[in-house]
């Protein structure tokens, strides 16, 4: 695992204080969470990053790929969510189903072919993930 200051196409060295400002990028609103001056947020930001490195990521908890929390919490937000709402500006990624486990898809198709081809359609695996399993 790489420490942050070698994410070349990161914001991280511009947000540290690593490299001179991008004139597109506002991170004040991040530093600013940390505390108001600027130079001692740079520092606890780049503490922060290196103590978040190695833990253990919150991604696969996500449900529906949006909402992060237990099962109430999930149902409370999407009552939140009107069928009317226009969701042009919701990432792909985030409006994508839930994908099945790769043992589910393995056991819902007989043949082996079909279960490794639905399981690539259902764009939720690598070619490598689905191979390593099967």
């Amino acid at each position: 695992m790489r420490a942050a200051k070698g994410w070349r196409w990161s914001s991280y060295h511009a947000t540290a204080g690593i490299s001179a400002d991008i004139s597109w990028l506002s991170s004040d609103w991040l530093l600013s969470s940390f505390v108001k001056k600027r130079n001692k947020a740079q520092l606890l930001y780049r503490r922060f990053v290196s103590e978040g490195k190695g833990q253990v990521k919150p991604w696969p908890k996500l449900s529906h790929q949006i909402n992060l929390g237990d099962e109430q919490f999930v149902k409370k937000m999407q009552q939140h969510v009107l069928e009317d709402d226009d969701l042009s500006e919701v990432a792909t990624a985030q409006k994508k189903r839930k994908v099945k486990s790769l043992d589910e898809y393995k056991h819902q198709y007989s043949d082996r072919n079909t279960a490794i081809c639905k399981a690539y359609e259902s764009g939720g695996y690598s070619m490598k993930a689905i191979g390593d399993f099967f």
